[in-house]
């Protein structure tokens, strides 16, 4: 990915550009020229999703950020370097704060940050293209802009990421059926032969002599709840 300029002075609008936004009255000529030299629709590609079907909606909606800012350097009485500089600069504001995901706090921040950046000579950190007075303007006109409905052009540019959840069943094997312990018969541990390889006679005699006691228990014990 480029690396982002640190200067937005005729970065992506050349003088010429410029000065033909401002000598021409044409309103819909002045927007099909900003919107040749900011692209939009390449804007919104950059956060897209793949099948966002709203592309050419949303490129509107940044158009019409550009045409404002125009408009507002028109108030300005912006001259061609100053012109081009604040859109551009507006136009990276925008990007970045999109592509990112920046907060509003953050967003702030970063326009202070570029707007600084252009306001004081002392290269290569800084150059003075905007006075104090155009400072305060234009930041004043952020702020009752951009920042302003900064949550709206959030919720109409990034797109929606929602997270559906499906519940699908694993495993398809069904468990073996269980005997119910009263339908099963006693049986003697000799006539079970997967014992016999683990039990001796010893082990055997005891097992049985302990049932015969369990079995005497038990007949005493019906013996007594039939009396």
């Amino acid at each position: 990915m480029p690396k982002s300029p640190r200067f937005r002075v005729y970065e992506r609008i050349s003088k010429e550009q410029a000065e033909y936004l401002l000598i021409n009255k044409n309103s819909q000529e002045t927007r099909d020229a900003l919107s040749s030299l900011l692209d939009p629709v390449s804007t919104i590609t950059r956060f897209a999703l793949e099948d966002d079907s709203k592309i050419e909606e949303k490129a509107e909606i940044i158009l019409d950020f550009h045409s404002n800012n125009f408009e507002f350097t028109q108030t300005q009485k912006f001259n061609e370097k100053k012109t081009a500089t604040f859109l551009e600069l507006m136009h990276a504001l925008l990007e970045k704060c999109m592509v990112d995901w920046l907060t509003r706090d953050k967003a702030m921040e970063l326009f202070k940050t570029y707007l600084l950046r252009h306001s004081i000579q002392r290269p290569p950190h800084s150059l003075f293209v905007f006075n104090l007075n155009e400072v305060k303007a234009i930041t004043d006109y952020v702020q009752g802009s951009f920042l302003k409905f900064y949550a709206m052009y959030q919720y109409a540019i990034i797109p929606k990421l929602e997270l559906e959840l499906q519940h699908d069943q694993m495993f398809y094997a069904e468990a073996p059926g269980v005997q119910d312990v009263e339908d099963g018969q006693q049986v003697k541990p000799k006539e079970i032969p997967d014992l016999m390889e683990y039990l001796n006679e010893e082990d055997l005699q005891r097992m049985t002599t302990l049932r015969e006691g369990e079995g005497e228990g038990e007949d005493e014990q019906q013996q007594e709840e039939a009396q």
